[in-house]
């Protein structure tokens, strides 16, 4: 899983370079760009889909118990991501 998503990662952050490349052209092909973008959010959304099915593997293998422990620190871990107290 973690390797999949790390390699999914490292496409993200070649296709940021490459549109950071495209913006500082004198004049910056928008068409080019638009793609680049396109590609990133693919990526990006085949990164959640990869995390969202892992969770949910997960959390089929265990107990209630658990599984009530698992979504109270994915809870707490995206609270503290988004900054809320």
């Amino acid at each position: 899983f973690r390797k999949s998503i790390k390699e999914i990662r490292e496409e993200v952050i070649e296709k940021r370079r490459m549109l950071l490349n495209l913006l500082r052209e004198d004049k910056p092909d928008r068409t080019a760009i638009g793609k680049l973008i396109d590609e990133m959010t693919e990526l990006e959304k085949e990164i959640l889909q990869k995390r969202y099915e892992h969770m949910i593997k997960v959390r089929e293998i265990l107990t209630p118990e658990q599984r009530d422990s698992y979504d109270m620190r994915i809870l707490a871990k995206s609270r503290w991501e988004r900054g809320d107290d």
